[in-house]
Parts: structure tokens; C-alpha cells; sequence
């Protein structure tokens, strides 16, 4: 039987090889075409580039590739070594299937019924994971002699620390990794290949209002005194008022005024910069989204004024303060800037919703159709690209 996985294995290798070279062909160029485009419906492509395809930022057939390598390598070492520690391998290919089918069942149920599309690839790689969970049970045996190799192998952890000290570290190895990947979703947006532009977007340390789980994740370039910027701010609010779970809104500055902006020769907004550095101080000293409001609905943004509104909202002045003199702050928005370069920013606001650029304001309801197509995997009406 462990034969007959280990060639089944294989397959799923391919396949997951393949799934994974595809994902990154589209993030690299998105004229690439792999050939499984065939129709609206079954259309490789659309489920690829997915949110549902990904955990922890990576592709979901990349943890495949890693999981049918792994079986490849160590059923050999099951059927040539009588290493104790591989002797009851059967019971942990069977968990990995399990899990693995678990990831599968969600990415097809999010294909077939969310998304409404096939992927080609993908539907043979179910057949392959379903297959090889029924050849892990197989290879089981019965309950009662599953449930034997289950208490042989915790008897051996107990008894052996060579086998105790693997389990620990490799347990303490899988868990660093997936901090990392995690924190790393959370601090890099990925842009949609179409945009044209490459790389993600740094939104670390940037002040976010929302859950970190949204399935939605808006960008928003923004300046205080801008009015379309304003309008936005607003339909922003009151959509997250309606969902609350559904969307986390990250805020990078792009002043208007050339006093910190380097794409401005002259002065638009007076006071912009000075106004962004503040909100970088507010959300440093924890108190950005009382202070942002008041800066969407202030008609002046001089010195005094801006620390009446930090007064307000609770803040320390002595730190507010010292922090928009110290440069910090200055340097945040600059980065902020820097980005906005990077995505060819015309005007002000600019957004960037799930990797998808959107270059107007939008009211609530337009934000309600743009974001309802995105987390079905549509394409934007190009009145709002």
C-alpha cells in the first residue's frame, strides 16, 4: 500500500509543481497564459490569483509541493530502514492526508460555489488528495490497529529523548514558520499582477481600523484636506459601520504640498505635511482615529490648532509634540510618498483594494459593488480602475 501512495504521490507533486509555477508566472507577467483559460467558467487563472489560493501569503499548492516531496522522501526510508522512529509512518501520512484534504475541501468549495470557476489543475489535484487520504486509511488498517501504533509511538516519546528532543524542535520549527509567514501577511500587500506594477506594499507600522483577519484590505493615499479624499474617508466609515469584520482600512499620507512632497513643486495645500506628520504622531501615541476624524473636518492646520485637536482626543502634548520635531514622524510619511511613487499616483485618494488599484473616490454604495466583486474574484468596472 505504501507503495501505491508513494506513486500517487508523485502525481500530486506534478501537479502541485505545476499549480505553483502558474500562480507566480501570473504575479510576474499577466499576459502569461497557461493554457487552462478556456472559458468564463473554467478558467485556471481566476481561482490562481484568488485569495482563497493563498494561506500566510504563500500559494496553497506550494504547501502541496512541500507535502508530496515530503512523502516522497521519507516512504523510502519506511520500506528500506527498520528505524523505529519510521516503523508506524502509515498513521502520519494518514494525519498529513487528513489535513491536506481539509485545505483542499475549502479551496474547492470557494472555486466551485464563491467564485463560481473551474480550474483544471486544481480538479485533478482534488482527485489526487481525495485518492491519497484513501490510500493513507488503507495502509492503516483497522481502527483497533491504528489506535495500537498511536500508543507504541507515545510510549517511544516517553521512554526514547533522542525522539522526544525531534519532536519538540520540529514542532518549535513549524510554529516559528508560521509566526513568520503570518506576520509577514500582515505587513505586505501583495498587488494584483494586472496592476503592471511589481512587488508589494510595506504597510507596516501604518495606522489600520479593522480587524487584521478582514477578508478585504483597502490602502488608502490620502490627503487632510482634500476634498474628494474627505468624501471618501466618510463612505469608508460608514461601510465599515454596515461590516464590521469585513474590512481593514490601512492610511498612508500623500500631502499635497511641496514642502515634504517631492512630486509637488508647489504649495496646494499649505500645511498638508505638517498635518500629515501629526496623524503619524497620533497613530504612534495610539490615538489616530479620533484625530484623523478631526483632521477630515479641520479648515486649518497650524501648529496650535493641531494640538488643540491632539488635546482633544487625549493625547500627551509633551510627547505629541516632541514627536513632530523629532523627524520620525517626517520619515513615515516620506515612505508613504515613496509608495505612492511607486504606484504612478495621479491625484488624490488613490486606493488599493486587494492588490487592485481604484484611482477616484467612491461613495458606500460604489464601494459595496467594488468590494463585492473583488471577494468573488470579478473583474472592477472600468470606470473604477
Amino acid at each position: 500500500m505504501l507503495i501505491a501512495i508513494w506513486i500517487l504521490a508523485w502525481a500530486g507533486l506534478g501537479l502541485s509543481l505545476e499549480l505553483t509555477r502558474i500562480y507566480y508566472n501570473y504575479y510576474q507577467d499577466p499576459r502569461y497564459s497557461a493554457g487552462c483559460q478556456i472559458s468564463e467558467t473554467i478558467d485556471c487563472k481566476a481561482v490562481a490569483l484568488s485569495k482563497y489560493a493563498k494561506l500566510l501569503g504563500l500559494p496553497n499548492s506550494l504547501y502541496g509541493s512541500v507535502f508530496y516531496g515530503l512523502i516522497l522522501i521519507i516512504i523510502p526510508f519506511r520500506l528500506r530502514t527498520r528505524v523505529r522512529i519510521f516503523q508506524n509512518l502509515e498513521l502520519y501520512v494518514a494525519a498529513l492526508a487528513i489535513l491536506s484534504l481539509v485545505m483542499t475541501v475549502d479551496l474547492a468549495y470557494s472555486s466551485f460555489f464563491v467564485l463560481k470557476k473551474i480550474c483544471v489543475w486544481c480538479t485533478c489535484l482534488y482527485a489526487v488528495d481525495l485518492g491519497f487520504l484513501v490510500l493513507a486509511i488503507l495502509a492503516l488498517g483497522s481502527p483497533r490497529e491504528a489506535g495500537a501504533k498511536a500508543k507504541e509511538d507515545l510510549a517511544l516519546l516517553r521512554t526514547d529523548q533522542r525522539v522526544l528532543a525531534g519532536a519538540v524542535a520540529g514542532g518549535i520549527l513549524v510554529l516559528v514558520l508560521a509566526l513568520f509567514l503570518y506576520h509577514r501577511s500582515q505587513q505586505v500587500v501583495d498587488l494584483f499582477p494586472e496592476v503592471g506594477i511589481s512587488g508589494g506594499i510595506s504597510i507596516s507600522g501604518d495606522p489600520v481600523v479593522g480587524p487584521s483577519r478582514a477578508p478585504v484590505t483597502i490602502i488608502e493615499f490620502s490627503d487632510f484636506q482634500c476634498p474628494y479624499c474627505r468624501d471618501l474617508y466618510q463612505s469608508l466609515k460608514q461601510y465599515q459601520e454596515k461590516h464590521p469584520s469585513q474590512v481593514r482600512v490601512v492610511f498612508k499620507n500623500f500631502p499635497l504640498d511641496g514642502s515634504c512632497n517631492p512630486m509637488l513643486k508647489g504649495t496646494p495645500h499649505p500645511n498638508s505635511c505638517l498635518a500629515a506628520i501629526a496623524s503619524e504622531c497620533a497613530n504612534q501615541l495610539g490615538f489616530f482615529e479620533a484625530f484623523s476624524d478631526k483632521l477630515m473636518s479641520a479648515g486649518n492646520f497650524s501648529m496650535p490648532v493641531l494640538m488643540g485637536m491632539a488635546s482633544e482626543s487625549g493625547a500627551d502634548l509633551n510627547r505629541f509634540q516632541a514627536c513632530i520635531t523629532s523627524g520620525q514622524a517626517q520619515q513615515e510619511v516620506l515612505n508613504d510618498i515613496r509608495e505612492a511613487i511607486k504606484l504612478k499616483i495621479t491625484g488624490t485618494p488613490l486606493m488599493v483594494i486587494n492588490g487592485r488599484i481604484v484611482r477616484k473616490a467612491l461613495s458606500e454604495e460604489e464601494l459595496e459593488i467594488v468590494i463585492r466583486r473583488i471577494k468573488e474574484g470579478k473583474e472592477l468596472p472600468a470606470q473604477q480602475e
